[in-house]
């Protein structure tokens, strides 16, 4: 039987990495120190996913250009302060990857990191080798626009219908729907699985061994 899927996309933070406690702080943070209202964790977790200016935006719409600047600035400070103890994958993942990609898939990451901040997170957990492509936030249209998408399938001449984009959000979801591509939830990062099951996954995985179980009997049929 022919794979299912000869493309998977991954989205990187509460998909990959564990990352979404070092965000929801530093958003956090980098609020309090600007005076702002302190928001509850999931207006910070709602918001994972998009560019950060584009999440700082729809979190404190009312902000200056100038204030903006401001937070981004402390932001960074504080998320590279926890990052000095690097977060690491969720149970599984590296297993996973391993077993995806001796299965013949190809594996590639849109996430709304910028690329400095991917790199780091791919170079300390050793994962440059399992992605033949990404895309970041600071080099095209962050989520839910499916730009990045559509780059990815151009740079890696994959057709939409054999490609399948992997999120914890509704802008991953809804990235991949406004392009027709199937897509999975995973429930175990930042958003709750009610909001993701409006955007139609395929698939609802509660751990990154229900994916990776799923593709293979996709896979092997």
């Amino acid at each position: 039987m022919e794979k299912r899927y000869s493309l998977i996309i991954f989205d990187w933070d509460g998909t990959l990495i564990d990352s979404v406690p070092a965000i929801t702080r530093s958003l956090a943070i980098a609020a309090e120190q600007l005076g702002l209202p302190q928001l509850d964790d999931v207006a910070y977790k709602g918001v994972i996913g998009l560019s950060l200016t584009n999440a700082i935006r729809k979190l404190y719409p009312s902000l200056t250009d100038e204030q903006l600047q401001q937070f981004i600035k402390q932001y960074r400070e504080e998320y590279n302060r926890l990052e000095t103890q690097p977060s690491v994958p969720f149970p599984g993942v590296t297993d996973g990857l391993n077993i995806l990609r001796d299965q013949g898939i190809t594996m590639a990451v849109a996430t709304g990191k910028s690329r400095n901040g991917l790199d780091r997170s791919m170079t300390a957990n050793q994962y440059h080798e399992y992605f033949q492509a990404s895309r970041c936030a600071d080099e095209t249209r962050s989520k839910p626009d499916p730009l990045m998408l559509k780059q990815l399938l151009e740079e890696l001449d994959i057709p939409v219908e054999q490609a399948l984009m992997v999120g914890d959000a509704g802008f991953d979801l809804q990235m991949a729907e406004n392009l027709g591509m199937d897509r999975v939830a995973v429930t175990y990062g930042a958003q709750p699985k009610e909001q993701l099951l409006n955007h139609d996954p395929v698939f609802v995985a509660d751990s990154f061994d229900d994916l990776v179980e799923w593709v293979s009997i996709a896979e092997h049929g």
